[in-house]
């Protein structure tokens, strides 16, 4: 009867591991713009194509994540997301998963009033495995445009 019962246990566990399916993402684009959720989603499961990209040119579309404790478009660092009503807490650490790593320099790239509508932003594929516990990918922006070129 143990027997039974064992082989019972391990063929469920084996069946219910087995159907569990992978995780597709969309194909990116390396000519068209790619949403938010598409690159992340291809940098986390994708990752080594993601290297493989680096020094390419990515473009990507959505909101520059608005921050109240530290509202300044114009510095370097900047997080692009999906979602536009994204509001972090003051270290950044509940948005980071939702967010895109942006390098702006220099600064003069920044549209005026970038908070107010989507951005299309055009930038090289940055990939480091110096930073430890972050996110190692970024896009060095080149052009940010509120409207698609």
């Amino acid at each position: 009867m143990k027997t039974r019962l064992i082989i019972l246990i391990a063929s469920l566990l084996a069946i219910c591991t087995g159907c569990r399916k992978p995780v597709k993402c969309p194909e990116l684009s390396w000519t068209d713009y790619n949403s938010v959720d598409d690159v992340k989603c291809n940098n986390h499961y994708n990752r080594e194509m993601m290297k493989s990209h680096k020094g390419d040119t990515l473009k990507v579309y959505g909101w520059l994540f608005h921050n109240n404790f530290f509202n300044n478009p114009y510095e370097m660092n900047q997080r692009l997301t999906s979602n536009k009503s994204i509001i972090g807490e003051e270290n950044g650490s509940v948005i980071e998963p939702q967010c895109l790593s942006l390098i702006v320099i220099p600064s003069t790239l920044m549209p005026e009033n970038p908070y107010d509508s989507i951005l299309y932003i055009s930038g090289i594929v940055g990939y480091s495995d110096v930073i430890i516990g972050m996110d190692p990918f970024s896009i060095r922006v080149e052009n940010i445009t509120k409207k698609p070129e």
